[in-house]
């Protein structure tokens, strides 16, 4: 069985000989390494080519800055292997990932594998929130796994899947997406088979790294792009789930960092969502809280001193579930 490895990169000269010693001494062999180079401006490609040169497994492509989504979706198209993973360039796995997923593929005979991970951060995903070591049926998947996602108990990181390619022939990358295009993959993905196996087996190192040299525009573009996968949640059959309160949540924090970062471009982005039809329909439809807009900003900026984005961004999602506001603004 052989599985191909799909890794977008984009300027990860400081992290992709890590992240490729990890794949090309996996304890199963039977792979091919895609790489996709998004345009790097660094010395990324020069790493890359000196990898393929002793190693013929490794494909190197090459495209214009389109995006992860136009990266990852050229790799499964050039990608040759019954099996398919992916891997973010800053990550690296365990040397025996490939060889522990395509075990339980055949042990388990299930399209989809879920594994687990390390993340140099805690996070909200937690293997207790979920059975260990299960395998879920369709009734499972759309009665506990997607409204789990959606509710964000269960993140979507695809880099946690070994996914059978023929699944993938009518499920692409959104390319309108640039941000959590995960999450509607990944959706896109459980509603369209029939079994999933969870397994606890830790297989993947994620590196979180808080880049400060992101601009403000990022955060303020971030906001829209958020509104962007309303409206695709919106005209899909995800609808009838809580999409509201995802969304919405996922915005709070680019708030804050907004804020943090440029606070004339915080008040013109206000000012902007203010007059956001789509933006309304998010924030009128909540079903845990409603919850007005100056509230919202007036805590947010209660945390303008903070240092830590990351305790921002939890404090925020916290924010949501504090009873005393449930209690004054149920719909």
């Amino acid at each position: 069985m052989k599985v191909s490895i799909i890794i977008p990169i984009f300027n990860s000269e400081s992290s992709i000989e890590q992240c490729l010693n990890s794949i090309i001494n996996q304890t199963y062999h039977n792979i091919e390494i895609l790489i996709i180079d998004n345009n790097s401006k660094d010395n990324s490609w020069n790493i890359i080519k000196k990898y393929k040169d002793n190693d013929n497994r490794i494909i190197l492509l090459k495209e214009k800055r389109q995006g992860v989504s136009y990266a990852r979706n050229l790799g499964i198209k050039n990608s040759t292997g019954e099996y398919v993973m992916f891997v973010d360039s800053d990550d690296y796995l365990e040397l025996n990932a490939v060889e522990v997923m395509v075990s339980l593929v055949k042990d388990k005979k299930c399209d989809v594998i879920r594994a687990f991970y390390h993340s140099s951060i805690k996070t909200y995903d937690s293997i207790s929130k979920y059975k260990q070591d299960y395998l879920y049926n369709k009734d499972d998947i759309n009665n506990y796994l997607i409204p789990s996602i959606i509710e964000q108990k269960i993140s979507s990181y695809i880099w946690l899947l070994i996914i059978k390619k023929e699944l993938l022939n009518n499920i692409t990358f959104h390319k309108k997406l640039f941000i959590h295009q995960d999450l509607y993959f990944y959706l896109e993905l459980l509603n369209s088979i029939n079994n999933i196996y969870f397994s606890s087996t830790i297989i993947y190192h994620y590196n979180y790294s808080h880049n400060s040299s992101k601009s403000s525009i990022y955060y303020y573009r971030n906001i829209y792009n958020i509104i962007d996968l309303y409206n695709e949640l919106k005209h899909s059959s995800f609808k009838k789930y809580d999409i509201n309160n995802l969304c919405f949540k996922m915005i709070i924090p680019y708030f804050g960092k907004l804020y943090y970062y440029n606070k004339d471009l915080f008040i013109k982005e206000n000012n902007d969502l203010k007059n956001n039809n789509t933006f309304n329909d998010i924030y009128n439809n909540l079903k845990i809280c409603k919850v007005r807009i100056d509230l919202l900003l007036e805590y947010i900026l209660l945390f303008k001193l903070s240092k830590n984005l990351y305790i921002l961004y939890l404090k925020t999602i916290d924010f949501f579930h504090i009873k005393n506001y449930k209690k004054n603004y149920v719909q």
